[in-house]
């Protein structure tokens, strides 16, 4: 049976964050024996932004990016703490970008168009790349810089699986936009 300790464990008697801080030794213990182990990071990180502790997360980010440098994935959820948890947005996008680069760069020689075909090779690739145009779509939108964020949802729509659903936003934004 598969569970997460959010919903209960694997006993289904998961009673509260104290469960979840007995295995953050045992993530530790995984990022030192593999420092390459990005999900290893993204998922300590994820466990300690749930326990509210965010600076702690951060910081495993961090020591994730110094063992690989410009990794998206692990800028990705950088920007996101500084997004969602600092609400400190010209940082995030920093961050987001930084990102955007580093996905772009990856695979040198491979062309934009074939690392978004939907394959299940890339899968991964190009969904990082919608989850970064979205993010930075949507911290355009909030700030107001409507012109940005359609650009920004122009993108998301190439690889969206919904292109009709980002058009219809686009549209709205547009509307928004002439006001």
């Amino acid at each position: 049976r598969h569970t997460h300790l959010d919903q209960g464990g694997p006993t289904g008697e998961f009673k509260g964050s104290h469960e979840v801080e007995e295995i953050l030794p045992w993530l530790k213990l995984s990022m030192e024996l593999n420092p390459q182990a990005i999900r290893t990071y993204v998922v300590t990180a994820y466990w300690l932004s749930d326990l509210h502790q965010t600076n702690m997360a951060e910081r495993v980010l961090l020591e994730g990016l110094r063992n690989n440098p410009t990794n998206p994935e692990l800028l990705f959820e950088l920007g996101r703490i500084y997004y969602d948890d600092y609400h400190e947005a010209e940082r995030a996008r920093n961050v987001w970008e930084a990102a955007l680069q580093s996905w772009a760069h990856e695979e040198p020689g491979v062309p934009f168009e074939d690392r978004i075909k939907m394959t299940t090779a890339n899968f991964d690739s190009r969904f990082m790349y919608e989850q970064l145009q979205t993010r930075l779509a949507e911290l355009e939108e909030d700030e107001g810089n409507y012109r940005k964020a359609i650009v920004r949802w122009e993108h998301v729509k190439q690889v969206s699986p919904d292109p009709a659903g980002i058009q219809k936003r686009i549209n709205a934004l547009q509307k928004r936009g002439a006001d």
